[in-house]
């Protein structure tokens, strides 16, 4: 896994760190002068997203028997198809630093910063460190099918038994002489569906018996429990032969989002409720989600409030001095044809902030706390 270093300038009170000769923008243009001493490249923090989005996944199966649940039980409310839906269960985000490769700086040191070794130093102290994540994962937490219903087999042959008269003739006599045989014949579905019929009644009347005291016996307490168990568990599994059941799995899909501060609204995914999720923009606006961003704080606002913090009011030139930005706090929610589903709170966004140069030669200021160097 790569790891990208903030790096923080360590330095002991009372050092003074000569000033840089010079910070440019990259790429460089034209018109610039060739960097000839020595230097080191940095890049502005920006606030990823990484995004967490869970479903659950319904799968529906008819019963085998399905077709006969309302001739042989009088049930109407049944699976009459396989089907699999699904549904959004949670939306979580969570904040992460990563590189703006859109915003990339050189610093030219000065003569006395190379000789008092601080390119070094540079690379030496390495402070705060950050883990890239994965762009995208994609876990699933699979459904077991119940044994009874994976393992479930009926008989599909039956014996019946065939009478009939047979002709012989014996000492010249033409007779007729009954015989009886046993013949081997296939079960037919509508067969089979009576038979698990039945035997959903004869569990009824041995429930019935149990709880009645008809048959006399004295069961413990615990055995008498499990026995009524038992029979409920059974004649649930043979009434969904008919009814058809449901499993829930839970879909989990992570990926990476990096919000542009031009752009109040980011779409997320669609779900279609039978296709499940897609990364891309569905034509039925009913199935987009969108993450929309509500920074709090305006523009003149954020830099009035840092030339206050700074104690004056500085106009920075170009390929002045370092370039740096600072956090602004941003309300999230998540949204749905334009329906608020869920306040996510205010986070603090870098890419929101005013980029700002500081002065020309800047000497006291700890840039190495908020770049990223490489």
């Amino acid at each position: 896994m790569k790891k990208l270093l903030i790096l923080c300038l360590l330095v002991m009170t009372g050092t003074r760190l000569f000033a840089q000769e010079k910070v440019f923008v990259l790429p460089n243009t034209p018109t610039e002068k060739p960097v000839t001493g020595q230097y080191f490249y940095y890049m502005l923090p920006t606030t990823a997203l990484q995004v967490e989005v869970t479903l659950t996944k319904t799968i529906e199966f008819k019963g085998y028997y399905g077709d006969y649940a309302e001739k042989l039980l009088g049930l109407t409310r049944v699976i009459s198809d396989n089907k699999i839906t699904y549904n959004l269960k949670n939306v979580h985000v969570n904040v992460s630093t990563m590189p703006d490769t859109t915003r990339v700086y050189g610093v030219e040191l000065s003569k006395a910063q190379v000789k008092s070794g601080f390119l070094s130093r540079v690379h030496e102290n390495r402070g705060v460190e950050f883990t890239r994540v994965p762009l995208q994962d994609y876990t699933v937490v699979r459904a077991v099918m119940p044994e009874f219903f994976r393992d479930y087999a009926d008989f599909a042959y039956t014996k019946i038994d065939d009478s009939f008269l047979d002709t012989r003739i014996v000492n010249g006599i033409v007779s007729q002489v009954p015989v009886s045989q046993t013949k081997v014949v296939s079960k037919t579905l509508g067969q089979k569906a009576q038979e698990a019929a039945d035997f959903i009644l004869n569990i009824r009347k041995d429930r019935y018996h149990l709880l009645s005291g008809e048959d006399e016996a004295a069961y413990p307490e615990g055995t008498f429990a499990r026995m009524i168990d038992e029979l409920n568990v059974l004649e649930r599994n043979y009434l969904a032969l008919f009814t058809g059941f449901t499993l829930e799995e839970e879909e989990k899909i992570c990926f990476t989002i990096f919000p542009d501060e031009k752009q109040n609204r980011h779409l997320l995914f669609s779900l279609d409720t039978e296709a499940g999720f897609s990364p891309t923009v569905s034509m039925n606006t009913e199935q987009n989600y969108y993450l929309v961003f509500t920074p709090m704080l305006c523009s003149r606002q954020f830099e009035d409030g840092i030339a206050g913090a700074r104690g004056q009011k500085y106009k920075g030139k170009a390929n002045a001095g370092y370039r740096v930005r600072y956090p602004v706090p941003v309300s999230l929610s998540l949204q749905c044809d334009n329906r608020v589903l869920q306040e996510m709170g205010t986070l603090p966004f870098l890419q929101w902030g005013k980029i700002e140069t500081l002065p020309a030669r800047e000497d006291h200021f700890d840039i190495l706390s908020k770049v990223i160097v490489y």
